[in-house]
């Protein structure tokens, strides 16, 4: 298997000394060559990470309806933080509802995350 490194483009700020969780889209681990899913999700974060929301994310839609779960847990994060323009909630937890039978610590993370904060 030939794997590509990407580097981590990973942001945050401060806010009355509690750190934020809101994040800009970043590329952080490393993706399969042979897998097109795969690659399909890395030129998606590409484009989020430079400033292409839409095409990034219909790539992310498009790697996520081929079974990339990183795809859906990205789709559902970008909908919480406003990547793709309004804040949109219900489509992140509808997102995080179809990925949460996998057990996915960070989904889980994030719905416990979502229950907690509204």
């Amino acid at each position: 298997m030939n794997k590509t490194y990407l580097i981590d483009k990973r942001m945050g700020k401060r806010n009355s000394n509690i750190f934020s969780a809101y994040k800009e889209p970043f590329i952080l681990d490393e993706y399969d060559e042979n897998d097109e899913a795969d690659c399909i999700y890395a030129q998606a974060m590409k484009y989020l990470s430079e400033g292409n929301p839409q095409e990034g994310k219909k790539l992310l839609e498009q790697a996520y309806s081929m079974g990339n779960l990183r795809a859906g847990h990205s789709l559902s994060y970008g909908y919480s933080c406003g990547w793709f323009g309004e804040r949109d909630y219900k489509a992140q937890m509808k997102i995080l509802r179809e990925l949460e039978h996998y057990n996915i610590p960070v989904v889980l993370n994030d719905i416990g995350y979502a229950y907690q904060y509204g």
